[in-house]
Formats: C-alpha cells, sequence, structure tokens
C-alpha cells in the first residue's frame, strides 16, 4: 500500500528525494573515510572501501 503511495507522489519529490539521499551518502563516505584515517597505521583496514551503499528503504 505505501509503495503505490510513494510512485504516486515520487515525480513531485523526486529532485528532493535524490538531493537528500545523495547529502546521506556523502555523509556516509565522509564518516567512512575518517573512520579510516582516524586509526592508526597497523590496524586492520576495511578490506573494500568501495561498498555500494544500498538506498535506505522508507
Amino acid at each position: 500500500m505505501k509503495r503505490r503511495e510513494n510512485q504516486k507522489a515520487r515525480p513531485a519529490v523526486e529532485g528532493l528525494e535524490r538531493k537528500d539521499l545523495q547529502a546521506a551518502v556523502i555523509c556516509m563516505y565522509d564518516m567512512l573515510v575518517t573512520s579510516v584515517v582516524a586509526r592508526p597505521p597497523d590496524a586492520p583496514q576495511l578490506a573494500t572501501p568501495s561498498i555500494p551503499i544500498p538506498p535506505p528503504s522508507r
């Protein structure tokens, strides 16, 4: 039921949603980079820093 409502309202809010999602992804990558940089060099690094982030399910 909610999915149909979202599809109906998408054209009006698409730009805002995309901007919001972009900001969230940038924020996530920023936190990821800072967490990797903040670690000491001998700490185990993340195996794949380029993990595809799934969009948040609303």
